[in-house]
């Protein structure tokens, strides 16, 4: 029941499709697989890309993605690596 702009990655768990998607507020949509129901249930609203994700338990939660920040004026290439976060999800 929506359209999903910039995918990045997406993975199935429990009965879901969850979707990272480079848009404007780097997000994790949830899809319904039963009734195709689209709920956007992570956002960072922060400039950068989102990457790929899993689903793995460790670190005391299930969902894990990528977030990688963008460069900026003064350094022109990435010196901070990439962002590691992690997720526990609820239906």
């Amino acid at each position: 029941n929506k359209i999903l702009k910039s995918t990045q990655g997406g993975a199935i768990y429990e009965g879901y499709l969850y979707v990272s998607c480079d848009d404007e507020n780097k997000s994790i949509y949830r899809i319904n697989l039963s009734n195709g129901e689209v709920t956007r249930i992570i956002y960072l609203d922060t400039p950068g890309e989102m990457e790929g994700m899993a689903f793995l338990d460790i670190y005391g939660a299930r969902l894990h993605f990528i977030f990688l920040p963008p460069p900026t004026f003064l350094l022109p290439f990435n010196i901070w690596g990439n962002y590691f976060y992690h997720y526990n999800i609820r239906h």
